[in-house]
């Protein structure tokens, strides 16, 4: 019996990732992470996405530290922020200590925005070139970097301010010795990452590109923002505060009651007290 209710949890959680979301945000904290390190690493962090970011963090403090680190490795740095914004320093500094060095320092960048500004969503593992190096150099980092997904490449002054962009295709027709901040070109359209993610939504700028610099107060460069992405996350917090009536009760119900099965065996049934019949 037990292992079909595990085996329905499961299939819960895979195809009403939702709903199931909506189910251990009603359970306390320390049973809902007890059932999460009962089914796949797969299954959980497919719920923890569609989670409230509040709901989830409490979770994830009552979770196993090693099972975290599986957990964070399976998700994206914005919704690791996104979680750990809501749990306290001290705990917090434990759980970023859980990620890769790099990806500490970029995560305490996304925590330290508010949740509805944008810079709670930009992307700072983006390939940036200094504006005194060689494209010799720049060609080297090019190489170095594991993945960028556009012809336009960011370019800083030593001070790490924007200077500029260049492109690829600029690198690869100019000689090796040609400095980088001879082939910028210089006007680049850029937002403070304090700004309101809705305003930036509606913003002219994406008429010109899908793509746009953030900056911070200093107007040091601090990441990009893709149209998709904020859009992605927009539409998240709109389906976080609106999916509750949108889910049928009947799955609600049925669900839930599996859930509470599997529960059932992992938490032992408090003993009687006698002095209390």
């Amino acid at each position: 019996m037990f292992s079909q209710s595990l085996k329905l949890s499961v299939h819960f959680f895979n195809e009403e990732p939702t709903a199931a979301a909506r189910q251990l945000e009603s359970l306390d904290p320390s049973a809902s992470a007890l059932l999460l390190v009962k089914v796949p690493l797969s299954s959980a962090t497919h719920v923890l996405k569609v989670m409230l970011p509040s709901s989830a963090a409490k979770i994830v403090e009552n979770l196993p530290e090693e099972y975290t680190a599986s957990v964070f490795h399976s998700l994206e740095l914005a919704e690791i922020a996104a979680i750990l914004r809501y749990i306290k320093a001290p705990r917090r500094s434990v759980l970023l200590a859980l990620l890769p060095l790099k990806k500490q320092t970029i995560c305490r960048l996304l925590i330290s925005y508010p949740e509805h500004t944008i810079g709670s969503m930009i992307e700072s593992n983006v390939l940036v070139l200094n504006s005194q190096m060689t494209v010799a150099d720049a060609l080297i980092r090019v190489k170095k970097h594991d993945y960028f997904d556009t012809h336009e490449i960011v370019v800083v002054d030593s001070s790490r301010k924007l200077f500029g962009k260049t492109s690829l295709h600029e690198l690869l027709r100019k000689p090796a010795a040609t400095i980088i901040k001879t082939i910028c070109k210089r006007t680049v359209d850029s937002l403070s990452g304090f700004s309101d993610a809705r305003a930036v939504l509606a913003s002219e700028i994406w008429k010109k590109s899908d793509m746009v610099t953030v900056i911070n107060r200093k107007q040091e460069f601090i990441g990009i923002l893709r149209h998709c992405d904020l859009r992605a996350a927009l539409s998240h917090i709109k389906v976080v505060d609106e999916v509750s009536n949108a889910i049928p009760g009947e799955i609600l119900d049925a669900y839930g009651t599996v859930l509470l099965t599997v529960l059932d065996v992992f938490i032992p049934a408090k003993t009687p007290n006698p002095a209390a019949q």
